[in-house]
């Protein structure tokens, strides 16, 4: 009913996130560190990824290839930033609250990861 056509927070758009920031490539060198994955040690500098990204997708639009290319201008954009978003408006008009941390999220997807990669 919150979502009906007529209710005051239709055509509104939320976004539901985890309540603590995350910053992106601490929280990736965490992971990998669980994994037992080497460190990242070598960094690309966002132009030359969005150089690498626009090239891919001029190909991939070139070349009429199905999907997505492993590099786009946007992925490029997304991996050089951290992002957090306000959870009020959420929790305010839905009553929403974090039902898993992003510790508790991390332990349960390293713990996947680890089955999902052990031979059976």
């Amino acid at each position: 009913e919150r979502l009906a056509p007529d209710a005051p927070h239709a055509g509104r758009a939320y976004f539901v996130n985890q309540a603590d920031p995350v910053r992106l490539w601490d929280w990736i060198a965490e992971l990998f560190e669980a994994l037992d994955v080497p460190p990242i040690r070598r960094r690309v500098p966002l132009p030359a990824a969005f150089a690498v990204g626009a090239c891919l997708e001029g190909l991939w639009k070139l070349t009429r290839r199905a999907g997505e290319p492993p590099m786009t201008r946007f992925v490029a954009q997304q991996l050089a930033r951290s992002h957090t978003y306000d959870l009020a408006p959420v929790e305010r008009d839905f009553g929403y609250r974090e039902q898993v941390t992003t510790a508790s999220a991390t332990d349960l997807l390293v713990a996947h990861l680890r089955t999902a990669d052990s031979p059976t």
